[in-house]
């Protein structure tokens, strides 16, 4: 199944924050995600009760998303870095 994708406002924002090759393989794990390709990205449930939380984990970076499983969205509610 292929999924749209949509981008919060913060999201867009957190994502032009971070230095572009960062933000580059953020956007490639969200849209490899979207399509159902495996990535570097590790896909992490954010809630134990809630299935349609997830994070995609990155060496640098991590962006939480919500699936809309009905409507076929995956809603990139925030982009973070990880900071050691």
């Amino acid at each position: 199944m292929s999924w749209q994708i949509a981008w919060s406002v913060v999201a867009e924002r957190d994502l032009l924050a971070l230095p572009w090759r960062t933000a580059a393989l953020v956007d490639r794990a969200v849209l490899a995600f979207a399509a159902g390709r495996a990535s570097d990205a590790r896909i992490e449930r954010v809630s134990a009760t809630d299935a349609t939380r997830v994070r995609l984990r990155l060496p640098a970076a991590s962006a939480l998303l919500w699936l809309d499983r009905k409507a076929g969205i995956v809603y990139v509610a925030r982009v973070l870095a990880n900071t050691l």
